[in-house]
């Protein structure tokens, strides 16, 4: 999202939600709701949405105006706001078609986070209207490469345009889709330098499916929740993720130069007799050649620092504003922690 505010330490940006078209099913694109960059001309808009990122710190406008046929609002899901820019139907009074609001806030916490609306969320969010936030802070660690992975799920008909069909299991745990997607596209293949470290950033934005996401042969190191980074990392084999929350990963792609990893949800056993359908894959790896230096994960660190306390970054994708890079802010650990699900125990997990 291209920031036009010289100030460092503030973000002024443009969001337009407006009628689009995606493909969800190679080359079948669908009519899809989706937010489009108002400082690009010409911005088609995409799904999901583009990010905002910005640090600790940091004073955001928003401008945001509505080409919809129908009143919508937006939520920042995870970050303190003011009531009235909070994009809630019961602090804010929704925006018209043709309408504008700006909304303003501080970014106070860490973390990764995302927007969506407010109104009508079941079928917006659904039309393709969500996208991530990123907020950097103080304390940040050495990775080789910074990704956000939003997860999703939609019902699509065989022409490739969102299905209007709701079943009676879609009413009773949230509509299950059947194309799964990574970043809006439907198994995506993805390069990572072979041996590298990666952080990932897992959100998941859709209505009602559970991701069990799994790495085979590639422990998944958690270190951040919904609240922040955590005090001490753990390890799972696979980590349940319910929709709306977000885990942070540390990650190492361990592998020679054109080898595949293939990222998987398994089957989540959440009763009222859902399908097991065995292991979906979501995406895949292609090893590239080796980062040279790749970052050593640190086993007994606590902050993850390497010894050398380095703490480079290597992802210019999360960079990208005023047509050049943010320099990138270093992260505060922050030790708020909350309730949620995996196959190995996490412990200490509580309500945010």
């Amino acid at each position: 999202m291209v920031d036009v505010e010289p100030d460092p330490d503030a973000i002024e940006v443009s969001v337009v939600a407006a009628p689009s078209r995606w493909a969800f099913l190679p080359g079948k694109p669908a009519d899809v709701w989706a937010y489009h960059d108002g400082n690009v001309d010409g911005d088609e808009g995409r799904v999901p949405g583009p990010m905002l990122l910005g640090k600790v710190g940091d004073r955001v406008t928003v401008h945001f105006r509505n080409d919809l046929p129908e009143p919508t609002t937006l939520h920042w899901h995870g970050i303190k706001v003011p009531a009235m820019h909070d994009g809630s139907n019961v602090s804010q009074m929704a925006v018209d078609p043709g309408q504008s609001f700006t909304y303003e806030f501080t970014l106070t916490e860490a973390g990764t986070f995302w927007f969506h609306p407010h109104l009508r969320a079941d079928e917006q969010i659904e039309r393709g209207l969500y996208a991530p936030i990123v907020v950097r802070g103080e304390d940040d660690f050495a990775v080789d490469t910074d990704r956000v992975l939003v997860l999703d799920d939609v019902k699509v008909e065989s022409s490739g345009e969102l299905s209007p069909t709701i079943t009676g299991l879609d009413l009773m745990v949230g509509r299950q889709g059947n194309v799964l997607l990574v970043n809006g596209e439907r198994l995506p293949r993805l390069e990572a330098p072979a041996g590298g470290r990666e952080r990932w950033r897992l959100l998941n934005s859709a209505n009602g499916t559970y991701f069990a996401v799994s790495l085979p042969g590639h422990p998944l190191r958690v270190v951040g929740w919904d609240g922040g980074l955590l005090p001490e990392p753990y390890e799972v084999d696979d980590l349940v993720i319910a929709p709306g929350e977000r885990y942070e990963l540390l990650v190492e792609l361990g592998g020679a130069e054109g080898d595949t990893i293939e990222l998987q949800t398994l089957h989540y056993d959440r009763g009222h007799q859902l399908p097991d359908l065995g292991p979906r894959p979501l995406a895949t790896f292609a090893l590239t050649a080796p980062c040279q230096p790749c970052v050593e994960l640190a086993r007994t660190a606590r902050r993850h620092r390497t010894a050398t306390g380095d703490a480079r970054h290597a992802a210019p994708q999360l960079h990208a504003v005023r047509g050049g890079a943010r320099e990138p802010h270093r992260r505060a650990a922050l030790l708020h922690q909350r309730r949620g699900l995996s196959r190995r125990h996490a412990p200490g997990r509580r309500d945010r």
